[in-house]
């Protein structure tokens, strides 16, 4: 967020990605935008605002995104992508998505850098464990959360070690 002085707000943030999307041709660089503008939808429900866009236009893009992650094969952007979608639709309360959603995600873990492993394995682990309720079944991943999470910020270490008590 190069030229802001200060954390940029959801109107900032669409403005940027607007203009992104205005201007890149090709496949790969337009889906990252996609799949931000899908995270831009998050914020705005996080602060309160109301979305200029419906939350139902923003989910659909979401779903576009991953099916353009899946084909270009991107690994990264597609768990991205992934968590995108899931959150969002867990806004309507479409947990059967979300949950399939975050099983896909989880299988992307081993081909991700180690900070977006980490992030992938400790929130799709709390995903299934608090919706799906199976925390017998991921208490590996959310000891693995941790494991990855080691050497990275005590940002990513906190996020593991709460996935593993909450396991």
């Amino acid at each position: 967020w190069g030229g802001f002085r200060k954390k940029p707000t959801p109107p900032e943030m669409e403005r940027f990605l607007d203009e992104g999307l205005a201007v890149a041709t090709d496949e790969e660089t337009r889906n990252w935008l996609v799949v931000l503008k899908g995270n831009v939808a998050l914020r705005w429900v996080w602060s309160g605002l109301d979305d200029p866009v419906r939350l139902e236009d923003r989910i659909e893009s979401a779903r576009q995104a991953v099916e353009v992650g899946e084909r270009v094969g991107d690994a990264a952007q597609l768990s991205q992508a992934y968590r995108t979608y899931g959150l969002l639709q867990s806004k309507f309360g479409r947990w059967d998505i979300t949950v399939d959603v975050a099983r896909r995600d989880l299988r992307l873990a081993d081909r991700l850098e180690r900070t977006e492993q980490a992030f992938a394995l400790f929130w799709n682990a709390i995903f299934l464990m608090e919706i799906a309720g199976e925390f017998a079944d991921h208490l590996a991943t959310a000891e693995r959360a941790v494991e990855v999470a080691r050497g990275l910020t005590p940002h990513e270490v906190m996020h593991g070690t709460y996935t593993l008590l909450d396991a």
